[in-house]
């Protein structure tokens, strides 16, 4: 948790550790949510939009919705992707989202 933190507060244009943050969210499983928060801050960054693309299609719920609230903050129109994603909760937020605030 310490570690997420720190790289939240560092704020890499190019985080390099873009996959090791993904891999943190996928094991925390949406379970502490200070920690998905610290991951989603140090992820919400330009350098890390190719690899939250990615994550937007992952298996793990937990992985779809870091990158989710990591584009919502670069207000990025990838979220889109999410209408149409076999989980509900993640539809309704990805929805939430592009109502609420403004995406390209």
């Amino acid at each position: 948790r310490e570690a997420a933190l720190a790289i939240a507060r560092f704020r890499d244009d190019k985080p390099t550790a873009a996959a090791d943050l993904l891999e943190l969210v996928r094991r925390n499983d949406d379970h502490d949510a200070v920690l998905r928060h610290a991951a989603v801050f140090a992820l919400a960054t330009p350098g890390a939009r190719e690899a939250l693309a990615t994550a937007l299609a992952d298996p793990s719920v937990a992985v779809r919705r870091a990158a989710l609230l990591a584009l919502a903050r670069l207000q990025d129109g990838a979220i889109a992707n999410l209408l149409d994603d076999p989980d509900p909760s993640l539809r309704a937020d990805a929805a939430h989202v592009i109502y609420e605030f403004p995406v390209q």
